[in-house]
């Protein structure tokens, strides 16, 4: 029996997000192709982007939702001819999203958003969480001592809640696997 439940009315919560780019339009084609990879390696984004499952698979679900030709010109002039905001804010209220968690602290770069600016910017209630990770390395690099650094990092978790955050995650286990 291969019976399908409509879960349609069932508000999503993604608590895996990050900041939005802040993106002009038009975007220069290499930078959109760009978003399909991780690489920082300008020539893989540009010669081998395009031969990737994601980025076939995303031209074609974009081309989908945008109405237009399965193609990577078509769906990037659609893409273009869209505002920022018209695009995320129709993207969230078609999948019926109630809530963006960010790890804010993971990509953030003078390109992105801060939660702040998205959560005034956006149809979408966002929250933050603390990268444990990244939170230290900024204080390590703040603080002259050991004690100082220990110190700060202890009042920093202990304070999140009251500076805005609505948890912790930790990529630990990226680096060093499940048994810690």
């Amino acid at each position: 029996m291969n019976a399908r439940i409509d879960l349609s009315a069932v508000p999503i919560l993604d608590h895996h997000a990050h900041a939005l780019v802040r993106s002009d339009v038009p975007m220069p084609m290499e930078k959109w192709q760009g978003y399909f990879s991780e690489s920082p390696n300008a020539l893989v984004k540009q010669r081998d982007v395009p031969h990737t499952i994601m980025w076939q698979w995303g031209i074609r679900e974009l081309a989908g939702y945008l109405d237009c030709e399965p193609t990577a010109e078509a769906v990037y002039a659609a893409r273009n001819a869209l505002p920022l905001t018209t695009l995320a804010n129709g993207m969230w209220q078609d999948t019926n999203s109630e809530l963006l968690i960010l790890d804010y602290y993971g990509f953030a770069t003078h390109e992105n958003y801060t939660t702040e600016a998205m959560a005034a910017t956006f149809n979408q209630k966002i929250e933050k969480l603390l990268r444990i990770e990244t939170f230290a390395q900024d204080l390590f690099m703040q603080n002259a001592t050991f004690d100082a650094f220990l110190d700060a990092f202890i009042a920093g978790l202990e304070g999140a809640r009251a500076s805005g955050h609505v948890g912790f995650k930790s990529i630990i286990a990226y680096r060093t696997g499940l048994d810690i």
